[in-house]
C-alpha cells in the first residue's frame, strides 16, 4: 500500500503490493523476519502426485513487487517435491546442471545475458547532463543517473542489463528442478531478495528442492511512478524484448518434455501501480501476438477501496479495458477480501504482506493443482459477460485450529454457494435472505468448482444432483447452467483439514468494483486531474475516452445479465 508525494501525484513513498489497508507500511524484504515468513509459512504439506489433467505445462511470467512475490510464494507452496509438479518445474540436466533443463537444446532455458559491468566507472551522465537538474532530464537520462547512483551503493546492480546478477549466485548443483518462471520488475530490491532465497533443503545438509535459474530474473532501476503510460510506453517494449528469446526457449522446451500439451501462460501483477498494470498490460498484448492460439491468463490483484495510489482508477481501467481483448481468462482477488479473510477468520490482528501474500499463492496452488489452467480458462470462457473470474474458498480456519475442526461437505458447499451470491469474501455472518436474482445478489454464467480431500471423489458426482438450493441452482445462472466439478480425488486434505473446496465463477458481483473505478476515473478525467501525467508518456485523451468506454460496455454486460 502507498503514500502519495505531495510534489508528484502519480509518484508514491512505497511500492505497490498485496498489502495491509491501515497504517500504509513498506514492505522490507532485507529483514530476517520476513526471510523467515516466506521460507516457512509458505510451505505447504507435502499432498498427492497430481493427475494428468495437471500436467500441461504452465509458464509464470510475473511482473512487479505484488507478481514477483505472489510467483515466489506459489513456487514455495510445493515444497521440496517439485518432482511431483511438471507443469510447473522443470529438470535440470543431471550431468550438466548448469546447461538447465535436460530437454532443451539450448544452453539454457533464457537468452543469454548481455555483459554486464559493474563498476562505478563505468555508468556515467552524459557530460552535458551532470549539472541539470534531476527533473529536467529525459526518463533515460534519469535511467542512466539512477544506475550510475545505484554502481556508487550497490556495485553489483549497476547495470541496465537483462539479467539480474547477485554477488553470491547459487551453486550450479544445488538443486535439480527449476521453476517454469520469468521474474520483472523495475527495481531491483525485491526481484533481488527472491532470486537469492530459492527453494526450501530438505534437510540442512541436502541440496535445495529447486532454485531459480540465474538469468530468469528481469528489472530496470527507474520504477514505474504509478503510472500506467509509464510503464506501458516507456518500460513495456524494451522490457519485452529482454525476455522475448526466453520465453521461446520456456515454451520449446515445455512442449518437447510434454508433447501433447501446449504451454498455458499465467501472467501474475497488481492493477493499481505502474509496473504491475502497465508492463502487465503490455507483456499480455505481446503474448497474443507472439502466440495466438495458446491460452493467456491473468492473476491479478485488485486494490484496495480505500485507496493505494490516487492514480489508481485510471490504472484499472486502462488495464481492464485491454486485458478483456487479449486475454483468455482474468482471475481477480481483491485486497480488502483477503484483509478481511486475515482478520476475520484466520485470527490475524494486523496482517501484513506475509499474511497476505501465501493467502494468494495457497490459494491458486490448490486450485491449479486439482484443475489444470488450460481447461480452467476453457471452461470459464463466458458468453455474456466480460471474461472477468471471482475466486471464492472454504473453509477459513487458523492454522492453530486445524486439528480441531471438523468439517462436512454440506457444511462446505451451502455457505459456499451463498458466498457467491453475496459476494462475500468469508463464511460467516452471511446474508441467507439474499436470492441470486434480488438487487443485492449476483449470478454466475460460467463456475468450476473444486474439491479436495476425504471424499472428494464420492462429491463430484454427487454435487450436481443436489437439486434446488445447491450450487446448481437455476436462478444462479445466465443462461442454460454450465457448471464444472473437478476433484482431486484424494483423502489427504489441506493443511490438516480433511475437506477443502472453492468456486471460480465469472459472476456479475464483479459490476460494483467496476463502476466504482468507472465513477472515480470519469470524475479525475472530466476535470483534467492527473490526465497530463499519462498524456506526457504517450497516452492521449482519446485513448483514454476509448477505454472509459470500453468499460462502460462491460458494465453494461453485468447489468443487463439475467438468470436463467
Amino acid at each position: 500500500m502507498l503514500q502519495t508525494s505531495k510534489h508528484n501525484p502519480t509518484r508514491s513513498s512505497g511500492r505497490r503490493h498485496s498489502s495491509i489497508a491501515a497504517p500504509p507500511q513498506r514492505l522490507k524484504l532485507t529483514t530476517d523476519r520476513q526471510d523467515a515468513c516466506l521460507r516457512q509459512r509458505s510451505i505447504s504439506a507435502p499432498g498427492p502426485a497430481p493427475t494428468d489433467a495437471t500436467k500441461s505445462p504452465v509458464i509464470v511470467i510475473a511482473i512487479g513487487q505484488c507478481g514477483v512475490t505472489v510467483a515466489h510464494n506459489f513456487f514455495a507452496q510445493f515444497g521440496t517435491q517439485p518432482h511431483l509438479y511438471p507443469a510447473f518445474f522443470a529438470q535440470v540436466n543431471p550431468s550438466n546442471p548448469s546447461a538447465g533443463p535436460s530437454q532443451a537444446n539450448a544452453s539454457s532455458i533464457q537468452p543469454r545475458p548481455e555483459k554486464i559491468s559493474s563498476g562505478a566507472s563505468t555508468v556515467k551522465d552524459n557530460p552535458t547532463t551532470a549539472s541539470r537538474p534531476f527533473n529536467s532530464l529525459t526518463p533515460s537520462e534519469r535511467d542512466a543517473r539512477i544506475r550510475r547512483t545505484l554502481s556508487v551503493m550497490l556495485p553489483t546492480l549497476a547495470s541496465p542489463s537483462t539479467s539480474f546478477r547477485h554477488s553470491n549466485p547459487p551453486p550450479s548443483d544445488s538443486a535439480q528442478y527449476i521453476p517454469r518462471a520469468i521474474l520483472l520488475d523495475t527495481e531491483p530490491k525485491v526481484i533481488s531478495h527472491v532470486v537469492s532465497m530459492g527453494g526450501p533443503r530438505p534437510s540442512p545438509k541436502l541440496p535445495r528442492a529447486w532454485r531459480y535459474h540465474p538469468k530468469c530474473a528481469h528489472w530496470r532501476a527507474a520504477g514505474a511512478a504509478n503510472n500506467w503510460a509509464y510503464g506501458y510506453f516507456v518500460h513495456g517494449q524494451d522490457m519485452w524484448q529482454t525476455i522475448v528469446r526466453g520465453v521461446r526457449a520456456q515454451v520449446k522446451q515445455a512442449e518437447e518434455s510434454n508433447p501433447n500439451q501446449k504451454a498455458v501462460f499465467l501472467v501474475l501483477h497488481s492493477v493499481a501501480g505502474g509496473t504491475g498494470s502497465g508492463v502487465g498490460t503490455y507483456i499480455t498484448e505481446q503474448l497474443r501476438r507472439e502466440y495466438p492460439e495458446s491460452m493467456i491468463v491473468n492473476q491479478v490483484v485488485w486494490p484496495f477501496s480505500s485507496g493505494e495510489v490516487i492514480v489508481q482508477h485510471y490504472n484499472v481501467i486502462l488495464t481492464l479495458s485491454r486485458l478483456q481483448k487479449v486475454s483468455n481468462l482474468t482471475l481477480i482477488l481483491f485486497n480488502d477480501h483477503l484483509h478481511q479473510i486475515c482478520t476475520s477468520r484466520l485470527a490475524l490482528p494486523s496482517p501484513g504482506f506475509d499474511d497476505l501474500n501465501p493467502l494468494i499463492s495457497h490459494t491458486l496452488k490448490q486450485i491449479l493443482t486439482t484443475v489444470s489452467l488450460h481447461d480452467l480458462a476453457a471452461s470459464l470462457r463466458p458468453s455474456f459477460l466480460p471474461p472477468f473470474a471471482l475466486v471464492y474458498h472454504v473453509p477459513q480456519v487458523p492454522r492453530a485450529a486445524n486439528e480441531f475442526t471438523s468439517v462436512t461437505w454440506h457444511g462446505l458447499l451451502k455457505p459456499l454457494k451463498q458466498m457467491v451470491v453475496t459476494h462475500s469474501p468469508i463464511d460467516e455472518r452471511l446474508e441467507w435472505r439474499t436470492r441470486p436474482q434480488s438487487d443485492a445478489g449476483s449470478i454466475v454464467e460460467t463456475m468450476v468448482v473444486v474439491l479436495k480431500g476425504k471424499g472428494s471423489k464420492e462429491m463430484k458426482g454427487q454435487l450436481l444432483e443436489l437439486g434446488n438450493g445447491g450450487l446448481n441452482e437455476a436462478d444462479l445462472f445466465v443462461g442454460k447452467r454450465r457448471v464444472v466439478v473437478r476433484s482431486d480425488g484424494s483423502d489427504s486434505g489441506v493443511l490438516g483439514i480433511d475437506k477443502w473446496a472453492a468456486v471460480v465463477c465469472t459472476s456479475t458481483a464483479f459490476r460494483d468494483h467496476l463502476a466504482v473505478s468507472l465513477k472515480s476515473v470519469v470524475k479525475m478525467h472530466t476535470c483534467g486531474a492527473y490526465s497530463h501525467q499519462y498524456v506526457k508518456y504517450g497516452l492521449s485523451n482519446e485513448d483514454m475516452e476509448k477505454a472509459i468506454a470500453h468499460c462502460y460496455q462491460m458494465l453494461s454486460a453485468y447489468r443487463t445479465a439475467k438468470g436463467g
